[in-house]
């Protein structure tokens, strides 16, 4: 059976029924997985380069020659 089907939009969305008509209708400030993919990605380039390794591992490391 579909979500939804004979379910109330609290029951299917929960209390961000704001959040996901904003996500749905593409306004502004919503997120959207391209948002928290390159959020994620952020996060571990500035914790590699934080701890001294490689952030593009399997790529050859210029010595600036």
């Amino acid at each position: 059976m579909p979500a939804g089907r004979g379910q109330s939009v609290h029951e299917v969305l929960g209390d961000d029924i704001e959040r996901f008509c904003a996500a749905l209708a593409g306004e502004e400030g919503a997120r959207n997985h391209r948002d928290r993919w390159r959020e994620h990605l952020n996060r571990n380039v500035a914790k590699n380069l934080a701890d001294g390794s490689d952030p593009t591992p399997g790529k050859p490391v210029h010595s600036g020659r």
